[in-house]
């Protein structure tokens, strides 16, 4: 199991306020979630947020974007989503997946090794993280946008 050099919590905090600091003036109005198991990043509706949590069973780190609302949203964004695959792989790298999840959750994401929660992963996941919201908040207003009328 990875070793933890700072608390989770602590690293959770440290990335979420690097995360902020690093995005476009126009995307770093985020609220924040912060557990000892996970961080939650997002705009206006906590259902629809950015994470990162460590699995511990496989020695991964997640880093995704969740839809975790109703199931109409939640697969609407889906299919917006997964229709923009290969753009999404083109920003984001070959590892991304798009996929339906539990409860009728739908999710982007992929998995980094667990490491040592240290300031150069902290790093690296600031970063990561930071692109994914450049890349896929843009495309899930679009989407939404469009699905007003069918949501």
């Amino acid at each position: 199991m990875a070793a933890k050099s700072q608390s989770l919590k602590a690293f959770f905090h440290d990335v979420s306020y690097q995360v902020r600091s690093a995005l476009p003036a126009d995307l770093q109005d985020l609220h924040t979630r912060n557990s000892s198991r996970m961080l939650q990043l997002y705009y206006d509706d906590p259902a629809l947020h950015f994470e990162i949590w460590p699995v511990y069973k496989i020695e991964r780190l997640e880093i995704g974007l969740h839809f975790e609302g109703n199931h109409a949203t939640n697969e609407w964004l889906y299919r917006e989503l997964a229709s923009q695959i290969f753009d999404i792989k083109f920003e984001l790298g070959h590892l991304v997946e798009v996929e339906r999840w539990d409860r009728g959750w739908s999710r982007v994401h992929e998995t980094l090794p667990l490491q040592s929660f240290d300031k150069a992963y902290q790093q690296e996941v600031t970063q990561r993280l930071v692109r994914y919201i450049v890349v896929l908040w843009p495309m899930v207003q679009q989407a939404l946008q469009e699905g007003n009328s069918t949501l």
